[in-house]
């Protein structure tokens, strides 16, 4: 039974004595299933994640959710589930991690990610006094749930500290126990922070990260709520990647972060970070009141508590054409020239896919090559309208559009989303051909060798198919 160690159930109404289950780790040892713990209340992006990842996994794959149940007794009743959701996390009750046997441990890529990095023991308090399960044993036997509820309360921070250990880089561990036990740690590094809501500061700060180890430097990266403030001083060079959620909000990444700083800021000394250099990129849309609010606030933070600027704050704003990138593109450039980190290697990735120019097709393959794209859970559907609606002074696109659906199986009703797969211009498919030396009818044999994408490439397809109907050749290198 995966009951908690305290609880006051059916089978233990005098309080559970053995440890929870972890069928995540039971599945995690056999080394060969994509295994997920999630909690969409406390993590709706990383649930979202989890499942896409897992529909992907060439094998089985397994996500254990955490799901409230009414029986608990929860003493703000029903509606406080979502709170259940996010408290079972924050105590570290409720891990929350994804794990893909698919990806090697070597370097700083890991096999298993742990979403939720930080918990707090009065959150825990708070979890044991709000459900019935664990209060009821409380009001018999004060002592013997004190003693029990205890025991489950250190024996989840021993498990989440195994988890964080579990998914720390050689070098991130090594500084790690250092610092448990007592030693300084040395070495310059970049430590790369971000707040983020639907992922894209995240994906920006990562792959600043990616940029400074492939130059040869050290840096770490990691989500602002992840950061304890007074741990700041010990770090030589900072970079925030933040984004802007609602009206000004901090984002769900950062949240915890800046409700500590608030406080920690007010009694900090003014020179507290006079040995740490920082630098902002902001991620907003000036058709927002609030523009880049959360930037502004971690930035004037750092000012406040006396970091060194390396750099004005960056502003990247949504309503420009290429979004935030028009920005991001002079404003990178200019900060690893201010931390003077050394010149990108003039080397190719590792290839994701190998591609084979087939000579002699067979006849059905050239029939298959040739055959329309239709990706995975779509259908080719017939445009009647595409008509602009873009108002005066607005940078981006705006076009209202009009699909026939009839015979394609979909069914759309107000206020659904519709997805739609886009082509690239003839023209510029041409100049690529041109480039490659092909034609754009021959016939390639592509193979997957360390792809990500979450729909595979077709084995067989022309060039000229690929990169008009999939590949997106007008898009910013990632």
């Amino acid at each position: 039974k995966a009951s908690p160690k305290g609880a006051s159930i059916k089978m233990c109404v005098g309080g559970k004595e053995a440890k929870k289950k972890d069928l995540g780790a039971i599945a995690m040892m056999h080394e060969n299933a994509y295994v997920a713990s999630v909690s969409m209340a406390a993590d709706p992006a990383q649930t979202a994640k989890a499942f896409r990842e897992a529909e992907a996994f060439k094998g089985p794959s397994l996500i254990v959710a955490y799901a409230t149940c009414v029986d608990w007794g929860h003493r703000l009743g029903d509606k406080a589930m979502p709170m259940q959701q996010v408290q079972a996390v924050d105590s570290g009750y409720w891990p929350v991690y994804r794990y893909d046997p698919s990806k090697s441990d070597e370097g700083d890529q890991k096999a298993f990610e742990l979403d939720a990095k930080r918990i707090s023991d009065k959150t825990m308090e708070q979890l044991l006094m709000n459900e019935n399960r664990f209060t009821s044993l409380q009001r018999v036997s004060p002592d013997h749930a004190k003693m029990l509820q205890g025991a489950m309360a250190q024996e989840a921070a021993h498990r989440h500290e195994r988890r964080r250990r579990l998914a720390m880089t050689d070098e991130d561990l090594l500084e790690h126990l250092k610092k448990l036990m007592g030693e300084q740690t040395t070495g310059e590094r970049v430590t790369v922070l971000y707040g983020s809501d639907t992922g894209n500061a995240e994906q920006v700060a990562k792959n600043f990260h990616f940029e400074l180890k492939r130059r040869g430097m050290r840096a770490k990266c990691m989500s602002l709520n992840e950061v304890e403030v007074p741990n700041l001083q010990d770090e030589s060079t900072v970079l925030v990647v933040c984004s802007t959620a609602g009206q000004g909000d901090m984002p769900k990444t950062a949240v915890k972060f800046w409700e500590h700083a608030q406080g920690f800021v007010e009694t900090a000394p003014p020179d507290f970070l006079k040995d740490t250099k920082f630098a902002v990129f902001g991620m907003g849309d000036a058709s927002y009141a609030m523009f880049n609010e959360a930037a502004k606030q971690i930035d004037g933070l750092f000012g406040r508590l006396g970091a060194e600027r390396l750099m004005d704050l960056g502003l990247g704003d949504d309503q420009h054409a290429a979004r935030f990138h028009t920005v991001l593109e002079d404003w990178a450039p200019d900060f690893f020239d201010n931390i003077e980190a050394p010149a990108p290697p003039a080397e190719l990735g590792a290839p994701t896919h190998l591609v084979e120019v087939l000579e002699h097709p067979a006849a059905d393959l050239a029939q298959i090559a040739a055959e329309a794209y239709v990706p995975a859970h779509s259908s080719p559907v017939t445009m009647r309208l595409k008509k602009p609606k873009v108002p005066d002074g607005y940078e981006r696109p705006i076009n209202h559009f009009e699909f026939d659906l009839t015979g394609s199986g979909l069914i759309y009703e107000q206020g659904d989303s519709l997805g739609l797969w886009p082509t690239n211009s003839k023209e510029e498919v041409d100049r690529c051909l041109k480039a490659l030396g092909l034609k754009g009818d021959e016939v390639l044999r592509i193979q997957d060798v360390d792809s990500t994408r979450a729909t595979p490439l077709p084995e067989h397809i022309t060039p000229r198919r690929l990169l008009t109907e999939i590949l997106d050749i007008g898009g910013w290198p990632k």
